[in-house]
């Protein structure tokens, strides 16, 4: 008989209500372990898509991420997914960047030093390369140790079907 790969064990931080964890689970066959979401709106909509079984349950930490202490989760996560707040790089916002007090990339390395996972995924808008926010992250998780490749898929693409363009940026370390 062979040997069966346990599924992918993925921490979401930054969750909002979970679209990034649920494509990267199907698309990897995974399954969240733990969520970071300082939103409590966001924070209680998961709940209840767990109570109703549209979510695997887990442990849900809601508040500021700067205040989480990740290194308990050390060597059972495979992989840090992380759709950071889009405010800093939005075309519509001030464009504030890394001087944005949203900006939560430097927690975003911390987590990824405490945790120790194999791969990191992140999300975010097309600005966050137009403004160099991109860059500054590749550059950290480098750093660390992690070879980083990245995309921009607009919501219109045939696989997503949306009506409108927006692009998003998906990084894979």
């Amino acid at each position: 008989m062979a040997d069966v790969a346990p599924p992918l064990s993925v921490f979401s931080l930054c969750t909002g209500l979970s679209g990034l964890d649920i494509g990267v689970c199907r698309a990897f066959g995974g399954r969240v372990v733990a969520c970071a979401e300082r939103d409590s709106y966001a924070a209680a909509v998961l709940m209840e898509r767990m109570e109703a079984q549209e979510l695997d349950a887990c442990p849900v930490w809601v508040g500021d991420i700067a205040d989480m202490d990740a290194r308990t989760l050390a060597g059972s996560v495979g992989v840090v997914c992380a759709g950071i707040p889009c405010q800093p790089w939005a075309r519509c916002g001030l464009q504030l960047g890394d001087s944005d007090e949203r900006h939560l990339g430097h927690e975003l390395v911390r987590v990824v030093r405490e945790v120790e996972p194999d791969y990191v995924c992140v999300e975010n808008v097309s600005g966050f390369v137009s403004w160099d926010g991109l860059g500054g992250l590749v550059g950290a998780l480098s750093e660390i140790g992690f070879d980083c490749e990245w995309t921009t898929i607009p919501a219109s693409h045939a696989l997503i079907g949306a009506p409108h363009h927006r692009e998003r940026v998906f990084l894979l370390g």
